[in-house]
């Protein structure tokens, strides 16, 4: 797998402008489903611009944006500038070092990044630190988990999918017994 650092050395503007963003109806089933309520703290994974960041920002109390590549957390800074979001940190830092010390949080999300990342590592910390009734929200585009399940068809670095299908199942019962009793 390349570099993630390396991939998307000077796209930052282009991916800023050019990449299709998440529609209303995304953040307002995400807004309606974690109650999120202007309280508690984001982090988002893999940040990049700041596409699910910026949006979600006036839900919560502090957003914390993690990415690797410091351009592209320098164009998210902008715009969220122009959007005039203030309450988001923006860290240059690999996901799979998130730490205790960064604090808990109500929500993680990833957008289009889980694939780059070492999943094990990266959904290990997030236990840590997404605190009790919170939750994680990976958002994957044109890559659903659900394809190519069969081992004749997986297709080269599918193995993050595998990965995300065990983890999905691992915890559905428990966070569709939460979600019946609420």
């Amino acid at each position: 797998m390349p570099q993630y650092k390396e991939l998307f050395k000077g796209a930052a503007r282009d991916y800023a402008r050019y990449r299709p963003g998440y529609p209303k109806e995304f953040f307002d089933t995400v807004i309606d489903y974690f109650n999120l309520d202007g309280n508690g703290r984001l982090l988002d994974v893999g940040c990049g611009t700041g596409q699910v960041a910026i949006p979600l920002a006036p839900f919560f109390k502090e957003v914390v944006g993690l990415d690797i590549d410091a351009d592209m957390l320098a164009v998210a800074a902008e715009e969220a500038e122009k959007a005039g979001i203030k309450n988001v940190k923006w860290i240059c830092w690999r996901a799979e070092n998130i730490s205790l010390e960064m604090g808990n949080f109500r929500l993680a999300t990833m957008a289009a990044s889980f694939h780059w990342m070492d999943q094990d590592a990266v959904l290990t910390q997030l236990y840590k630190v997404v605190e009790p009734g919170g939750g994680l929200l990976i958002v994957s585009g044109s890559s659903s988990v659900w394809g190519n399940s069969k081992k004749s068809e997986k297709s080269e670095g599918s193995d993050w999918k595998d990965k995300a299908k065990e983890t999905i199942q691992k915890y559905a019962d428990e966070i569709l017994f939460k979600c019946s009793k609420t």
